[in-house]
């Protein structure tokens, strides 16, 4: 499928949200690991992608662990996403080289405007949602001390586009890198 959310950017997400809703304060990975039901190993090399995106840094030392680079209304999901997922450059296809005849141009889709439709929406999403609007939701959505968490359980409020909102313009690739 052309919009794929892997296991690390969705727990980059979750970091970046837990990170926003703490106050600038240090988290280590351990903490976080056990908020997450994650392992260490893993959290740790998505918190160093992190680092390197620059979205977060790593505080070294007793005490030491991570914390927010920036502050949580000027980072979007986009940009959270785009450290962990590379997009295709065609927002119609599912496929990195298109089957339909066509190319993967929506009039040869055999899903139509669909997944055209979806990863606009989608992008859409991750560009105006910024990580100051989840961030109150994440005390809610991890409960105290994880107790209440569940993977994938995110309540967050998705934005209504109708297809008559859509242009063909939409439909083209982001310059940035793909849609989303």
């Amino acid at each position: 499928m052309y919009i794929k959310i892997s296991e690390g950017c969705s727990l980059a997400m979750h970091v970046m949200a837990y990170l926003a809703s703490e106050d600038n304060r240090i988290a280590s990975v351990r903490e976080m690991a056990e908020l997450l039901r994650a392992s260490q190993n893993h959290l740790h090399k998505v918190c160093q992608q992190l680092v390197n995106a620059g979205l977060i840094r790593s505080l070294r030392g007793p005490g030491g662990g991570f914390m927010l680079n920036c502050p949580p209304a000027e980072v979007s999901l986009r940009e959270i996403y785009r450290a962990f997922e590379r997009s295709g450059d065609n927002p119609t296809c599912m496929f990195a080289h298109p089957v339909c005849a066509g190319g993967g141009y929506v009039e040869q889709c055999i899903f139509g405007k669909a997944m055209a439709n979806i990863n606009v929406r989608i992008g859409y999403y991750l560009d105006h949602t910024m990580l100051a609007d989840i961030s109150a939701s994440c005390d809610e959505n991890l409960g105290v001390q994880g107790q209440n968490y569940r993977p994938g359980e995110a309540r967050l409020e998705i934005i209504s586009i109708h297809d008559e909102d859509i242009s063909d313009d939409d439909l083209e690739p982001d310059p940035q890198g793909g849609t989303p």
